[in-house]
């Protein structure tokens, strides 16, 4: 059974680079190459470093074959999974009777807000239009006190990793202090 040890090749499980570039090493002692096929759509010589062509979200099934150090024939199938980049959070605009937080993602994306203190958990769902923007309202009754703040985007049912937090304090009457 041929590994992935043979082509010297490293590629993550899941990726939120849908262009990709992978390593790897031609095992023959002839120099023979390596055809990759993605989705079964019909194989191609490639050569290393190989960007992959900007595949779309979702389950992709990478077929390696090659010839081996003994002269045989192998090939290796290995699944990636792209999943969408991490929203970008702006700095939220706080109003007296609301917070409104922004950002860019994913064009046609659900966004998931996730805001946090000691007391209370407020997730509110937005999408992002189709020039990569969104924006949610906050109304709820927020009290004073120190918040965390996150995002995540899902699109086709694979959710991006979390936007890097930001915290958010919210005092009696007083200006709100944005931390990054």
């Amino acid at each position: 059974i041929a590994t992935i040890e043979e082509l010297a090749l490293e590629l993550p499980t899941i990726t939120d680079n849908p262009s990709l570039i992978i390593t790897f090493s031609d095992p023959s002692t002839e120099k023979e190459g390596v055809h990759l096929e993605i989705d079964k759509k019909g194989f191609t010589t490639i050569k290393s470093p190989y960007s992959l062509p900007a595949l779309s979200i979702g389950n992709h099934l990478l077929k390696f074959k090659f010839v081996d150090k003994y002269g045989a024939t192998q090939t290796i199938d290995k699944e990636i999974i792209i999943i969408p980049r991490a929203p970008i959070l702006n700095t939220p605009s706080v109003e007296t009777s609301q917070i409104i937080f922004s950002g860019s993602g994913l064009a046609g994306s659900e966004v998931i807000l996730l805001l946090s203190t000691d007391k209370k958990m407020i997730t509110k769902v937005g999408e992002v239009d189709e020039d990569g923007k969104w924006r949610i309202e906050v109304v709820d009754s927020i009290p004073t006190g120190t918040y965390s703040f996150t995002a995540f985007v899902r699109k086709y049912g694979y959710a991006s990793n979390l936007a890097d937090s930001m915290t958010l304090d919210i005092g009696n009457n007083q200006k709100p202090e944005i931390k990054e």
